[in-house]
């Protein structure tokens, strides 16, 4: 027992030597740590929420407190410390942080630690247990044994525990509270392990556990917002929730309390929305008290102080009864359900008494008569009838049958319009023109006719006349042979020289040369039709004969006449001399060659056939020439008579005559080429005459794809009248022209082309400036083209701009390029960008891949 007391006086004994008097010290402080713990965080906002709205402790160092170095401590600086730390919107505390430091700024506030002695008493009693245990974990008699003596925790009561005070036990410390650091929730408290030892008389330590920290603490409120909607006046506190987790304080959640301050309808309502949102009450809310209650532009009426009073605009009234804003109470434009005034596309009045007129689908026949009324509408701004005029829809007024048509113009007038009877609707002289339907005047030729002849007389040097003219229409009948022939004045046909007469022939006049000597009448000629005759060659010729020369009678002529042309020294043998020995193969005393000896009777066409011979009986159309003369001969057909007495086309040529050798000679007449010696009949003066000659021959029935247009094939064939063969007969291929003939299908594959080359930027470029040019290249074909290049010729010396990673655009799709250029000099400067520059990619259309402009640099 009295060691035991001996223990306890020197433990109160040394407890004294340690008691610490009050005392204020400088030191060093890091802005922001509000509950100075070392450190700047949720804690301190916290701490700075307790101390200034829950009347929590003090700062120990009111510097650190003051977040935004303003030179007090207020609610701007729990703002600020949020802002930084969770809202990612605020700047860091000024200096000093994040650091330790002195304050730079010289102001009221200072940093000082109070130290404070703390009795044994501070929580009622001497002993532990009671006061500052929960959940306790006691392995011996009780915490630190009846030999473990402490002397106070800070703030120890309600098991609220901030910092644990050092426990004196034994002989000089030989006994201390020791935590283990092993930190556990209850609830939303932190409960932190200490170990208890006091050796001196203990066997073995106890743990206790201790509420160290209570995230209940940390709730807190911000600031109060107002929220005005829907006719209420809302009060918002938003509310930060804490709890406990892992053995430390977490942020939770932000619950928002509302409370309803004010409803419209309430004597305050208008006042607490423009007090608390700033907004005055708008059109028709209530109630109201004054003018500036109501938003700008509104008054507030009614019976001001009442309950129902409301904000309306200028010159509306207040509505008790049903709590609005009136425009109107009566008129024509009003809405007196709703007290608005009627919309601008109200009508008020279907009829002002303005009707209009219109031939509005035309003046053709069956169109008839439309007509529309005027009407009014509302303003929307009054209850009167005030507003915009405008036409209802057209009717028809007249409906004109298919005998008759308007009569009028499509634009709408005042004057009533009518139908109009039709004079006539078809006949050459009829005005079938919409708006017409009459018979053409007497002036209208109907059926043109033309007259040639000598009006000027026939004498030497009188010129051929021709006049214009024919029927003209009647006026009074839509057909044109009740009117009168009329012709128009003569006027000269041909100038005749005055070797010449006006001559007319069968309807036409032409000058005719008068003739004064047979050479005036043309050139005497051999006529090519040579034949045998008394053993010698002869031909047929024209001499030419002047008829009663030099007067305005005379006439030429032609005569013609079988003259010697070679004298034989033998024979003849087809119209030619030969020479022949006397020979007669098939004994029918007629000679396959025969000379001036001979004995024969004649030259036998075949030696080797008695049957055939120039004595035998011709036998008509049988395809044998059995008299040796013309082949076979059709009945009654002579060439030879310098007559046109059959199918020639000439005198004695053309036609059947040409299988007897009868071709006729350059100006002759002629049907077809096999008539001419030429072998060419010109088909527009069906003369002979020499073929022309052909530069653009091709190969008859030949195909390809025209060189101007690469959707149309050509055939080669005579489109013309000569006989020479050209490309035409073109025909438009669907889908295009390609190995000379049209494509079947659309072509396959890619077509890139150039469809927009701009300068982009500036518009007005200016030498030695960089120069922004934009062009789009589309793919027009059927499928999707990769690696396409381009390349940018800018027109002039300078590099030009090509990309150097290839593109890709699926069918269809396109893509603007945007590069950029630079002209050293002034000028006008062709640009041509080129897609595909190096002809890589196979395309359908090859010659559509660039495009050219024009740049003006000033």
């Amino acid at each position: 027992m009295y060691k035991r007391m001996l223990l306890i006086f020197l433990y109160m004994f040394i407890i004294s030597l340690f008691s610490i008097s009050p005392a204020i010290a400088e030191t060093l402080f890091i802005r922001g740590d509000a509950n100075f713990d070392g450190r700047v965080d949720l804690s301190d906002s916290i701490f700075l929420n307790n101390y200034l709205f829950k009347g929590g402790s003090s700062p120990g160092c009111n510097d650190a407190a003051d977040v935004n170095d303003d030179g007090k401590v207020d609610i701007s600086d729990g703002i600020y410390l949020n802002n930084y730390l969770f809202l990612g919107t605020g700047s860091p505390p000024p200096e000093p942080y994040p650091g330790a430091g002195v304050d730079p700024t010289i102001d009221e506030l200072g940093c000082g630690v109070e130290v404070k002695e703390i009795s044994v008493s501070k929580c009622g009693g001497t002993s532990f247990e009671g006061n500052c245990k929960r959940e306790s974990n006691e392995i011996n008699e009780g915490p630190g044994g009846d030999f473990c003596t402490y002397s106070s925790f800070e703030e120890c009561c309600d098991y609220k525990t901030k910092s644990t005070a050092i426990a004196y036990g034994g002989i000089l410390d030989a006994g201390k509270e020791v935590a283990r650091g092993i930190d556990t929730c209850k609830d939303s408290e932190i409960l932190k392990e200490f170990y208890l030892n006091c050796p001196i008389l203990t066997t073995s330590s106890d743990s206790v556990d201790y509420v160290e920290k209570d995230c209940n603490d940390y709730n807190f409120d911000d600031t109060k917002t107002y929220e005005c909607t829907n006719g209420q006046v809302i009060e918002v506190i938003p509310h930060f929730d804490y709890g406990c987790s892992d053995g430390a304080c977490s942020f939770d959640r932000v619950i928002e309390v509302k409370k309803i301050i004010s409803r419209q309808g309430d004597s305050d309502y208008c006042y607490q929305k423009k007090n608390k949102c700033n907004q005055g009450c708008s059109q028709g809310e209530y109630d109201c008290d004054t003018n500036s209650e109501c938003a700008t532009g509104l008054v507030c009426l009614g019976p001001i102080g009442g309950a129902s009073d409301g904000c309306c605009k200028e010159g509306q009234t207040w509505d008790t009864v049903n709590f609005r804003c009136n425009d109107c109470t009566t008129g024509t434009c009003c809405d007196v359900n709703g007290g608005k005034f009627k919309s601008s596309s109200t009508i008020c009045n279907s009829n002002t008494g303005v009707v209009q007129y219109s031939c509005k689908e035309g003046v053709c026949a069956g169109n008839d008569v439309w007509k529309r009324v005027e009407q009014q509408f509302c303003s929307g701004t009054s209850s009167s009838c005030n507003g915009r005029k405008d036409f209802a829809d057209s009717v028809v007024a007249t409906n004109c049958g298919g005998s008759q048509y308007c009569s009028g113009s499509s634009q709408w007038v005042t004057t009533q319009l009518s139908c109009k009877n039709v004079q006539c609707t078809s006949g050459v002289c009829c005005d079938t023109s919409c708006g017409n339907y009459a018979f053409k005047g007497n002036d209208l030729i109907c059926d043109p006719k033309s007259d040639e002849g000598c009006p000027w007389g026939t004498d030497l040097g009188s010129d051929t006349g021709k006049r214009l003219g024919g029927i003209v229409c009647s006026g009074t009948a839509s057909t044109c042979g009740d009117g009168p022939l009329r012709w128009k004045d003569w006027f000269v046909k041909q100038d005749c020289s005055n070797v010449q007469v006006c001559e007319t022939t069968g309807g036409s006049a032409s000058c005719r040369n008068i003739c004064f000597k047979n050479s005036d009448c043309g050139t005497d000629e051999w006529l090519d039709q040579r034949f045998c005759k008394n053993n010698d060659v002869w031909d047929k010729r024209k001499n030419w004969v002047c008829i009663d020369g030099g007067t305005k009678s005379s006439s030429c002529d032609a005569s013609f006449t079988d003259q010697l042309w070679e004298d034989c020294k033998e024979t003849c043998r087809n119209g030619a001399c030969i020479v022949a020995s006397c020979i007669d193969n098939d004994a029918d005393g007629y000679g396959a060659q025969i000379s001036a000896q001979c004995s024969k009777q004649g030259i036998d066409c075949n030696d080797n056939n008695a049957a055939i011979n120039p004595g035998a009986l011709e036998i008509c159309g049988n395809g044998i020439d059995e008299n040796c003369v013309n082949g076979d001969n059709l009945c009654g057909e002579t060439c030879t008579d310098a007559i046109k007495n059959q199918d020639e086309t000439d005198v004695d040529c053309g036609g059947v005559c040409v299988s007897q050798g009868k071709k006729c000679v350059n100006t002759k007449s002629c049907k077809i080429g096999s008539d001419c010696q030429s072998n060419y009949c010109n088909p527009s003066t069906l003369k002979c005459e020499n073929a022309p000659a052909c530069s653009n021959e091709c190969t008859q029935g030949a195909t390809r794809c025209s060189l101007a247009n690469a959707n149309v094939k050509q055939t080669c064939g005579n489109y013309d009248t000569d006989t020479c063969l050209e490309w035409g007969g073109d025909l438009t291929c669907q889908y295009g022209c390609s190995n000379n003939q049209c494509n079947t299908a659309p072509p396959q594959g890619a077509d890139l082309t150039i469809t927009l080359l701009a300068v982009q930027y500036p518009t007005t470029p200016i030498a030695g400036q960089d120069i922004t040019m934009a062009f789009n290249i589309k793919n027009q074909g059927t499928q999707r083209a990769d690696w396409i290049f381009w390349k940018l010729d800018t027109g002039s010396p300078d590099s030009d701009p090509v990309n150097s990673l290839g593109l890709s655009l699926d069918a269809g799709k396109s893509i603007t390029v945007f590069t950029k250029i630079k002209y050293a000099t002034r000028g006008t400067y062709i640009a041509k960008v080129i897609v595909d520059y190096q002809n890589t990619i196979v395309e359908i259309n090859e010659g559509n891949n660039e495009l050219t402009r024009s740049i003006i640099v000033s």
